[in-house]
């Protein structure tokens, strides 16, 4: 999972829009994402931070004794990147847009509780409603997909040659390769190893 948040001006929050054309990142072909976040790169005047949750801390996550689902991860992610940019970036933030994992009003209190002194809005489709989380929708999308296409597989069993698709579960590159991957009783890369 990729995460990521944008930050500018509030004085310039309509120009990220305007200027570089961002809006919700899956409506968009992949090629006007990357042009969209050179934009975003050569802007000056746009931020951002991210996050990168690996599959192994995912699944390890979700998997221990008292569970951690992707809600939590993603809230507690949300509330990091909004930490690191007022403390480590130094970012003077007044208000926070967040796209909604889970139920709005929920999500938004829960960052509420660690912001009171920030507007906060939470909301569904956020990346199509507020330009800044638009720019943070492709920033999270263009890394995600480069780190799909570059994906450094280690384990023996996988098939190098077999295109991995875009790694959404709809994708027919990606059903196939999960298809000529999968072991049916362990899952994905471990058809090789010895019992």
């Amino acid at each position: 999972m990729v995460y990521a948040a944008a930050f500018c001006a509030i004085t310039e929050h309509q120009k990220v829009r305007d200027e570089c054309g961002a809006n919700d990142s899956k409506q968009l072909e992949e090629v006007d994402r990357e042009r969209m976040l050179k934009s975003i790169d050569k802007s000056g005047w746009i931020g951002y931070t991210g996050v990168v949750l690996p599959p192994a801390y995912i699944s390890k996550s979700m998997l221990r004794r008292i569970k951690y689902n992707l809600n939590e991860m993603s809230h507690d992610t949300a509330i990091s990147m909004i930490r690191r940019a007022i403390d480590y970036h130094g970012i003077n933030v007044k208000s926070v847009f967040v796209d909604t994992v889970g139920k709005p009003e929920k999500y938004q209190d829960k960052l509420l509780r660690y912001f009171p002194q920030l507007s906060i809005k939470v909301e569904s489709k956020a990346d199509a409603t507020y330009p800044i989380v638009g720019a943070a929708s492709i920033i999270a999308k263009v890394t995600r997909d480069k780190l799909v296409h570059n994906w450094d597989h280690v384990e023996p069993s996988v098939n190098k040659s077999i295109e991995v698709g875009s790694g959404y579960p709809g994708d027919p590159k990606t059903k196939n390769w999960i298809r000529q991957h999968l072991d049916h009783i362990f899952g994905v890369g471990l058809n090789s190893f010895s019992y």
